[in-house]
């Protein structure tokens, strides 16, 4: 069995041996060796970070790779940490120099899962909530929420973290989980805790504090008021105090016996700023991430929860997540399949050869990274989608066609129409979308628009390749 375990470096170039287990460095991932591994092995006690090598193992495209079972070796002493509840499984290896039973099954049940979700698509998994979904369906667990302070969210799910990334900025999960059951219904919800979010940035850290209603100071003090009974006077109990004695400070008349000489009807403040006194202050809310001073009733109010996968997630983790953006510009416009859309193309760029002076453009646009959208606004994601379909039906006409290669990537058929009078709609269509996106995100997808002339020469497939391969950025227009 242990030809079939790799130990995994958190460091490039690093494959030094880890006793007699074969070892790789995190670059190589992408290795067949990596691929036909069972089973990956993180040591906490190598060289890099066993943090950082279980995301970039999630983090792949691969499933062969991201769905593979990860166990940490242990040294003896149990960590406990996220890290012991983000990996599938922890192995003593001083206690135990052979696998124990129960973990040994448990990784080739999930070995086995992986393996047949790996053979529906080897060329890899673009999508980022298409590939937590099918982590999750492979390993058909509950996901617990976990409270945190390190998450701006406030909660974690150590399973699905390393997903997102490590860096306290990184994206909350919880958001996309959210949206996985609302929009997709791929995923089933319970119930696991109720929580405040700041409504400017999502963050979970509010810091509740009372303030003056006249000034906003926070710089108040809190008194019990005394009511003295013979002469009615009230004052707050400072006022009333001489030593260890109460003494009223209008008729001079000691205070001994609570509800026979005095009571104490409610508190009462003082504001050292501008010197109001007052019965109540008022509260408000102060986000530790963006520092904004938000009533406590406008801030967003969360629902927490757990999380399994659906009986129709089990099938879209097979088969395919269906796309939100997709399903909401079908209902503004018809998408032709990507096959049709080349037949199309390939007819239109005969008849531009056949007929010149003829012409007409192809346009194709793509979002890079466009799961941020997911992961920052969550079940959110429909408003931003909606308002992005309402720009780009407004440039499409009757008689062009569009099609869908993926969520994040689109293209547009401008027949009898040249790059020229194409451009002014795509520059208009760019920097429209290229604003929703800055503002409704923190870290915004980037969005690039391509045009060429359609001929003979084009390659739609090496067209889109090459803007997929610059990462979203800009290609010039063939003339």
């Amino acid at each position: 069995m242990r030809d079939a375990l790799l130990v995994v470096h958190g460091v490039p170039d690093d494959a030094t041996p880890h006793g007699d287990f074969e070892s790789a460095a995190i670059d190589a991932l992408g290795s067949e060796r990596a691929r036909t591994a069972s089973v990956f092995l993180l040591d906490p006690r190598g060289s890099g970070d066993a943090e950082t090598a279980l995301r970039d193992i999630r983090g792949h495209r691969s499933p062969a790779i991201y769905l593979k079972p990860v166990v940490l070796l242990a040294d003896g002493v149990g960590r406990g940490g996220a890290l012991e509840r983000a990996v599938d499984g922890v192995w003593d290896i001083l206690k135990n120099p052979e696998a124990p039973p129960g973990l040994a099954s448990k990784v080739e049940r999930l070995r086995q899962r992986a393996d047949a979700m790996a053979m529906t698509a080897p060329e890899g998994d673009t999508q980022l909530a298409f590939r937590i979904l099918r982590f999750m369906a492979t390993r058909e667990a509950v996901y617990e929420p976990e409270p945190t302070i390190e998450s701006p969210s406030g909660y974690r799910y150590p399973p699905l973290d390393p997903f997102v990334g490590g860096d306290v900025d990184r994206p909350d999960v919880g958001e996309l989980l959210a949206s996985l059951e609302s929009d997709h219904r791929v995923l089933e919800g319970q119930f696991a805790a109720r929580a405040y979010a700041c409504t400017h940035c999502g963050c979970g850290f509010l810091n509740f504090v009372e303030v003056c209603p006249d000034c906003g100071s926070a710089n108040l003090v809190e008194d019990e008021t005394v009511h003295h009974y013979r002469c009615g006077y009230v004052a707050p109990l400072r006022e009333f105090r001489r030593g260890n004695s109460l003494m009223c400070p209008k008729c001079e008349k000691e205070l001994q016996h609570i509800g026979v000489d005095y009571d104490k009807p409610s508190p009462i403040y003082d504001c050292n700023e501008c010197r109001l006194r007052f019965p109540e202050p008022e509260v408000t809310t102060a986000c530790y991430r963006c520092r904004r001073i938000t009533p406590p009733e406008s801030q967003v109010q969360r629902t927490i929860k757990s999380y399994v996968v659906s009986p129709f997630g089990f099938n879209a983790a097979r088969y395919g997540l269906d796309s939100l953006f997709v399903s909401v510009l079908q209902k503004r416009m018809q998408l032709f399949e990507y096959g049709v859309f080349k037949q199309f193309l390939a007819a239109e760029a005969n008849r531009v050869e056949r007929y010149p002076p003829a012409t007409s453009t192809l346009v194709v646009m793509y979002f890079d990274q466009i799961e941020q959208i997911y992961l920052e606004l969550g079940s959110r994601s429909r408003e931003l989608f909606e308002e992005i379909a309402v720009e780009l039906s407004s440039i499409v006409r009757e008689s062009d066609l569009l099609s869908s290669r993926n969520e994040s990537l689109f293209l547009a058929l401008f027949a009898q129409t040249s790059i020229e009078q194409v451009r002014p709609a795509v520059d208009r269509l760019r920097a429209t979308v290229d604003n929703l996106l800055r503002v409704a995100l923190k870290t915004p997808p980037s969005f690039t628009v391509a045009v060429h002339p359609v001929g003979d020469d084009l390659d739609v497939d090496t067209v889109v390749a090459e803007l997929v391969a610059k990462g979203g950025s800009p290609i010039g227009s063939r003339s």
